[in-house]
């Protein structure tokens, strides 16, 4: 070991370059998950934890992805379960109404309402 050395060349950052595309970054994870993800690793030929991680989550991310409009739907469908309060479109039977079209030509049209429903199966809102 020499007693002095020259860093007037050296460059800062890390020694390996970290991958295009991916972001390092700190997490908390349990012992145990990380214990198993390290143990898996090892009995797969010495691959990286991190990498398994990393795969675990982009299968999971690929396998529970939902358009905007169902994630929106399903959290108000939650969030009124939670009042309890429900909406449900009813329908009158077939007894409908009868009106007239532009010709003039009478039609029967079924009667539907939307109701707000209580969870406990009370009367609702029409």
């Amino acid at each position: 070991m020499k007693r002095e050395y020259d860093f007037s060349g050296a460059k800062r950052g890390p020694v390996l370059p970290v991958e295009k595309g991916k972001t390092r970054i700190t997490i908390r994870l349990d012992n145990a998950v990380l214990d198993w993800f390290r143990r898996e690793a090892h009995q797969a030929s010495g691959a990286s934890y991190q990498n398994l991680i990393n795969e675990a989550l982009v299968r999971h991310a690929a396998t529970t992805a939902e358009p905007l409009e169902g994630t929106l739907r399903r959290v108000i469908r939650e969030e009124l379960r939670k009042g309890g309060l429900g909406w449900r479109l009813r329908s009158f039977g077939d007894s409908g109404t009868s009106r007239r079209n532009d010709a003039g030509v009478r039609r029967r049209v079924p009667r539907f309402s939307w109701r707000v429903s209580s969870g406990c199966g009370g009367p609702g809102v029409h």
